[in-house]
């Protein structure tokens, strides 16, 4: 292979030599790519580091953040996940951020979950709540997305002014992508608004995955047990009211997710649910939804099937259960 042969879109094997010497990781012997499915461009070197490259949003700091992440749990809990072996941020060699993990054996969850025993998936499915437990417990000094991605681009002390900050910029952009009928949009915007006791009195600032389904869980079998070896992926993570976890997780029933009754029984042996659970995770999922609608319109446009599925999806959040 030329030294010049590009192993990823504008990384060549000269390249990937000098960041591994800058940061100690050996000679490079092989690269493969590495999950061609993900976001981001990966490459497997010497079957045993992960390389990643931010060529997705250069311009945001996500590989630095998910480094503090991943650090944070790896000191202070026992959540599983790769260490950080390097973080390069200098871009004189490449010209974006670079982060080198440990790679971690296994297989994502989403692959094998169907063929799995019932007892096993509950008992996975224990084991994630009580790890999602964990990084809730890790103490955080704001609320807000500590990477200026999407619309919580702010930090602040008081949950509240980041929620009415994202009702706002749902409410002018569903009027401008015209996703909503005007009648829809005044009711959406009215069951939020009537949610601000519950905003000002959120949980304490708690590191929020936002995408806990088991594409983002490496498994690993030992024997005849399998375990969790690793919860991938925090790079969108949100520090939020705890709740805000919750509504992201079983919102869609097509996707694979641990199975509730087990993940919140695992979660309760470490860590007591807010009283008012339910009523938040409405809240939060349509918030949440209501800005996954809107961001398809505006990249994909808004075709008369797309409207109507997003605002039969919206009408039926807006029942109360």
């Amino acid at each position: 292979m030329s030294e010049e042969t590009p192993l990823l879109p504008g990384l060549t094997r000269e390249a990937l030599v000098s960041l591994m010497e800058r940061h100690g990781l050996g000679p490079l012997h092989t690269a493969f790519p590495f999950h061609p499915n993900h976001s981001e461009p990966m490459l497997l070197v010497n079957g045993e580091v992960v390389v990643r490259l931010n060529q997705k949003v250069p311009e945001l700091p996500t590989l630095p953040w998910e480094a503090v992440v991943y650090r944070r749990l790896r000191r202070a809990t026992d959540v599983p996940g790769p260490q950080v072996l390097a973080l390069d941020t200098r871009r004189d060699i490449v010209p974006w951020d670079v982060l080198c993990l440990s790679y971690v054996e296994g297989v994502r969850g989403n692959t094998v979950w169907v063929g799995l025993d019932v007892a096993i998936r509950e008992h996975l499915s224990e084991e994630l709540g009580r790890m999602c437990a964990a990084a809730h417990g890790l103490s955080w000094t704001v609320y807000g997305e500590f990477v200026g991605f999407g619309p919580a681009a702010i930090q602040s002390g008081r949950w509240t002014e980041i929620v009415n900050q994202r009702i706002v910029r749902v409410y002018e952009q569903a009027q401008q992508v015209g996703l909503l009928s005007p009648a829809t949009l005044d009711e959406l915007i009215t069951v939020l608004n009537d949610g601000d006791a519950l905003f000002d009195t959120p949980s304490p600032p708690t590191l929020t995955h936002t995408d806990l389904g088991l594409w983002n869980v490496v498994l690993r079998q030992e024997g005849s047990q399998w375990h969790v070896a690793a919860i991938l992926d925090w790079h969108r993570s949100l520090v939020a009211d705890a709740a805000w976890e919750f509504a992201q997780l079983w919102r869609d029933s097509a996707e694979l997710y641990p199975f509730s009754d087990s993940f919140l029984h695992g979660y309760k042996e470490r860590k007591p649910l807010q009283d008012d659970l339910r009523v938040r995770q409405r809240l939060y999922r349509l918030l949440s939804f209501s800005e996954r609608a809107i961001d398809l319109a505006q990249r994909f446009g808004t075709s008369a099937e797309r409207t109507q599925f997003f605002h039969a999806g919206i009408l039926r959040l807006l029942k109360p259960r």
